[in-house]
This record gives structure tokens, sequence and C-alpha cells, in this order.
């Protein structure tokens, strides 16, 4: 989402979502479209299939909406039909590079910079996508041209506010990387929220790459669980089992395990967890709840997922306060919910916030019920 939101301030196309009404295009149509759903969107397109620009609006909210397929389908529609925005061209490189098309994002974003050269935005996105290749030398240089190109073109101060970021940031990158410090290198890109989860997945892959066992383990938490929020819940599994391998007194691996097991329905996975949690541990409460929970959801197993979350701290509250919200959500006890739902928000842990709404998107959940 922070690399939308980066485009959007950049590019100026805010307007393009409103909170509450679709706006046909500027002929003097009426507005037709009074609902923020997207089935609204698409039947009005249905009825309307000249309106290129409600298929921008269609293409944007599935990108906001990280429906990245979908959100690619259409813009090559729209492409097609308008070749000369070069707007829905920068959405799909961003859709790609999400997508793990990461050769197609820089080939499309080579023909982006045929329309100008000085597109810091186009610039930014092409050197992440070099970067999660291991292309280091190109995407060095393609974010000193992106700082370049925002300086030359004078954009808006808040655009240049942000490459000069950019720029000090590469310049820390390279200073550790002379230092000999790869790993705090490779550790910095990966904690800049504004690069796309690929990215920050590559260089926590990279800080790492030569000894696992020096690793912090709450960066390869945050990895698998970065690894959900990018629709990679194998990749997710393996650096969770890494985790605890490498580090089996580290609770939180086992629940976030645990929980991805129960989200995409492995419950012989679940089983097995089971049998490496370490003993005397909270952690073997919790997977005994997720396999009770999953054979009898219409039990109230609130009190259970509270004794728990009693006895923990850290981490592990976030995932236990939001079995407990979507349990008292369903048996109508609002004020445990509202009370588990604000723990829930408290600051934990954004990522893992953000990978539960990416996974919405992805996986059948109890979430979806």
């Amino acid at each position: 989402m922070s690399k939308i939101i980066k485009y959007i301030m950049i590019v100026g196309i805010a307007g393009l979502l409103f909170a509450g009404a679709f706006l046909s295009n500027e002929r003097g149509k009426e507005t037709i479209i009074t609902s923020t759903s997207n089935n609204a969107v698409e039947e009005y397109i249905n009825s309307n299939p000249e309106d290129v620009d409600a298929k921008k609006e269609l293409a944007f909210r599935y990108l906001i909406q990280h429906n990245y397929s979908e959100a690619l389908n259409l813009l090559e529609v729209i492409r097609e039909l308008d070749p000369g925005d070069t707007i829905p061209l920068n959405q799909m490189v961003i859709a790609n590079i999400e997508l793990g098309n990461y050769q197609e994002a820089i080939d499309l974003s080579g023909e982006l910079l045929k329309f100008n050269n000085y597109n810091p935005i186009a610039l930014t996105n092409v050197a992440e996508a070099y970067f999660i290749i291991g292309e280091e030398t190109e995407f060095i240089n393609h974010l000193e041209l992106a700082f370049q190109a925002a300086v030359l073109t004078e954009g808006e101060e808040t655009v240049i506010k942000f490459y000069t970021l950019i720029n000090q940031l590469k310049e820390d990158f390279l200073e550790l990387k002379n230092q000999g410090k790869d790993s705090e290198a490779y550790l910095l890109l990966s904690k800049f929220d504004s690069f796309s989860k690929r990215t920050q997945i590559a260089a926590i892959d990279r800080a790492y790459s030569n000894n696992i066992k020096e690793a912090n383990p709450n960066e390869l938490a945050r990895k698998g669980i970065l690894e959900i929020a990018t629709e990679e819940p194998a990749d997710a599994i393996a650096t969770f089992n890494q985790l605890i391998t490498n580090f089996p007194n580290y609770n939180y691996g086992y629940y976030l395990l645990g929980d991805l097991y129960y989200r995409i329905s492995n419950f012989e996975g679940l089983s097995q967890l089971l049998t490496l949690t370490p003993t005397n541990s909270n952690v073997s409460d919790f997977i005994d709840f997720l396999l009770d929970y999953k054979d009898n959801p219409e039990v109230d197993h609130l009190e259970t997922i509270e004794l728990i979350f009693e006895q923990e701290e850290n981490q592990p509250k976030q995932i236990l306060s939001h079995y407990a919200m979507l349990i008292a959500e369903k048996t109508g006890n609002a004020k445990k919910q509202k009370e588990y739902f604000d723990i829930y928000n408290s600051g934990y842990d954004d990522d893992y916030i953000y990978s539960i709404n990416r996974a919405r998107v992805w996986l059948d959940t109890e979430d979806n019920n």
C-alpha cells in the first residue's frame, strides 16, 4: 500500500478514487455510481464500455485493494485504448513487481522512460526490480538517477524531500557495504517501508545469506510475515520452519507457523507442529486450541484463548487477540470484540496486521466468513 500512496502523492491522482461516489468522464454525464463497491463500477463499465475513465477508476481500486492480477488485466485493456497515458503504464510496473514479474516490470519501465527520461517514479520502480533479481549495480544507478530526476524537474517540495531521503538511504547502504557490514546494509533497506514488500524480503534474505545462525529471529519472523502478504505461503512456511529450527526457544515462530497452517487449512502440518513445540509452553495450548477450534467452531472458545493470552507477552499477544476478537464477534460479545480489537491494533507488529489484511484477498479463512 505504501508504494501506491507514494505514487499518488507524486503524480497527483488521488482524485481517481472517491470515498462515496464514482464520477464518470468529463463529457457531462451524470454521476451514475454512488457506491464504493467494485461490483457497481463493473456493472457501470459493462453498460458503458467506451468509458475509459471508468476502467481507470476500477483498475486503481484493484491496485489499492491488492488485486494485482485483476488490475494488470484491466490496465492492459486501458493501455490499448489510451496509449498516450503514462499513469496506467506506471501502475502496470507496480502490479508486475507485486506479482513477482520483475523482468516485465523492467521492460515496461523502459517503455515508460521513453515518454520521459526524468521520471523519478519509473526510475525508482525499476531500481527495485533490479535489486530483487540481484542486479545491485543497476539498483544503485537507478536510485541515483531517480534523485537527479526529482531535483532537475524541480518537483514539489515533498517530492524532493522524499527522493532526498532515498538518496541518503542509498549512501548509507553503500557506506555500510564498504565497511564490510553487509548484513546491516541489507537490513537498512529492509526497513524502508516505501520499498515494496518483495524488495524488503529480498533485503532480509541477503542479510543472512551467508550464515542463518547469525540472524535476528525478529527479522526472520518479519520476512515470513511479508511473504504471507505477498501471496507466498509456501515461502512463509519455509521461513517459519527455518526460524523454529534455528531458534527453538523463540515461541513467536511457532505461533506464526501455527497461525498460517490454520489459515491455509493445513491441519496435518498443524498436528505435526504440536509435536515440535517446546514443553511447558503456551504454544502447545495455542495449537491445541486451533485444532479444537477447527473441529468445533460453534463452541465458544473465548475463555480458552483468554487464558493463553494472559500467560503470554509481546508479539504472540497480537495473534491471540486476533483470534479472541474473531470469536467474540462470532458469539456476539461486542464488548470483548472491541477490547481485543484495540489490543490487536495497539502497535505490536504493523507488518502482521498488513499480512492479515492482505491474506483476506487470497485465503479462504475464518476472516472471510
